[in-house]
């Protein structure tokens, strides 16, 4: 049961499926227009705009471009119409005046937002900040995360790249190129597994903050500004996380991947906790999921340090398949601590276009979610009663069509990946129990692990 069959062929008709337009307006510069080609020659009968004011995202909106070319003054009165309550929302909050309408002009401003300017003022006392990268043999996609990465506005931090369990130079090779820019370093772990690369970062580092994200994003430059802004919402914050939207949507299995659930964790900032800022869901905090992604999350080092890092015993690369993040989150809730999701913060992640690979992808996150049970019952048997009397409801919210799990599911999905997801979680159990015994033989075998690391062409000398 721990392996599933590839299939290689997506099992209902995509003859229909028409890619989706990805692109970016920010409503204080003049409105464009919206051509239905691209420069690569890709026409598209359909786009998804984010729409930003004073770089803040307000929301999605879904635009047809029947004809060749959406004008800017439509697109003004589409957005307006399904936006027009957040744009006044964030006027309001920056202490602006709300307006009636929106032009092609856009909102001009006439005075600094307050927001661009707590942003500023943040930026000349902002901490120092590493970001740890985990990779495995993606060299080409690495290349486009790293420029993005190494052009953030924030002024002190530094980029880690922990090369987990390589067979090749290529990702040594790609980390060589932007050393010099001074923001990259490069370690190498050779246990397999996402955590254990996380965790090896974790060794190295000396910053107060450390922020985690993936090889196959692209970083809008204000992501580590206002990740690590959000420490400040609250009173006691370890965690925060950011909006992770669909880079594009050129295959079935992407859109498919965002009916399924996505990253998208909406565009309202939460703060989680026990106390003040517990949500009204019977399924807290074992919904962890609802959190946040480790593609885009930041923690205070003292604190993940505190809590022993990942379990390498779940995620990426783990028997286990997935559920690193959902169990640090989980204990970061239930030890006290606040998590607050910050939708200011984003960045764009590429999903797999290959249906075998999201099979296997909702199999393993299936597998993942009981596997994170497993290891809270066996390291806190209390929960137990607390997880059986939840029962109930969580098969309702993972079965029944109308849960929010499963609303955004079309009359296309896959059933498959449905029943994937449910044989996941009958194996999630047995899989957590073999990977915790495999995690052990992994530390005896690899009790002494030094770290390969790659110096800049100045200190070579």
């Amino acid at each position: 049961m721990s392996q599933i069959q590839n299939s290689p062929d997506i099992p209902i008709e995509t003859t229909t499926f028409e890619p989706i337009r990805m692109l970016e307006v920010e409503l204080s510069e003049p409105l464009p227009d919206i051509s239905k080609y691209s420069a690569s020659g890709v026409v598209y009968t359909q786009a998804y705009i984010l729409v930003r004011l004073f770089t803040q995202p307000l929301g999605l909106i879904k635009i047809v471009l029947s004809e060749d070319c959406l004008r800017a003054e439509s697109l003004a009165h589409q957005i307006w119409q399904v936006l027009h309550f957040e744009i006044n929302v964030c006027l309001r909050h920056n202490g602006l005046p709300e307006i009636a309408s929106l032009d092609t002009d856009g909102i001009v401003k006439e005075m600094a937002p307050s927001n661009l300017q707590e942003r500023e003022l943040f930026l000349h006392h902002a901490p120092f900040v590493s970001i740890i990268i985990p990779t495995h043999e993606r060299p080409e996609s690495l290349i486009v995360t790293l420029e993005d990465l190494v052009a953030l506005d924030y002024p002190h931090y530094e980029v880690m790249i922990v090369d987990n369990a390589p067979k090749t130079q290529a990702t040594a090779e790609v980390v060589q190129r932007f050393v010099d820019s001074g923001r990259v370093r490069y370690v190498r772990e050779d246990l397999p597994g996402c955590d254990w690369a996380r965790n090896r970062g974790l060794e190295e580092i000396r910053s107060e903050i450390v922020a985690f994200t993936d090889d196959d994003v692209r970083v809008d430059r204000h992501w580590l500004t206002e990740i690590v802004r959000a420490f400040e919402c609250g009173y006691n914050v370890a965690c925060v996380t950011g909006l992770t939207l669909p880079a594009e949507l050129e295959a079935p299995s992407q859109l498919w991947f965002e009916q399924y659930g996505g990253f998208n964790k909406g565009f309202a900032r939460r703060i989680y906790d026990l106390e003040q800022h517990k949500p009204n869901d019977q399924l807290f905090p074992y919904t962890a999921g609802k959190f946040g992604s480790s593609a885009n999350m930041a923690m205070k080092t003292s604190v993940l340090r505190q809590l022993s890092g990942f379990d390498p015993a779940l995620g990426a690369g783990s028997l286990a398949l997935a559920g690193g993040d959902i169990a640090l989150y989980f204990r970061v809730i239930t030890r006290g601590y606040q998590l607050v999701y910050e939708p200011n913060a984003i960045i764009h992640h590429f999903h797999r276009r290959e249906y075998a690979t999201l099979r296997r992808q909702i199999y393993n996150y299936g597998v993942g979610l009981t596997a994170f049970f497993t290891k809270t019952i066996l390291e806190e048997p209390h929960r137990f009663v607390e997880l059986a009397k939840k029962l109930p409801s969580g098969l309702l919210y993972a079965l029944n069509p109308r849960s929010p799990k499963n609303a955004k599911k079309r009359g296309n999905y896959p059933q498959e990946l449905t029943k994937l997801e449910l044989w996941g979680m009958l194996y999630g159990p047995l899989a957590y129990l073999r990977s915790r015994q495999n995690v052990r033989k992994q530390m005896q075998q690899h009790d002494s692990r030094q770290p390969y690391t790659i110096t800049s062409a100045t200190e070579k000398g």
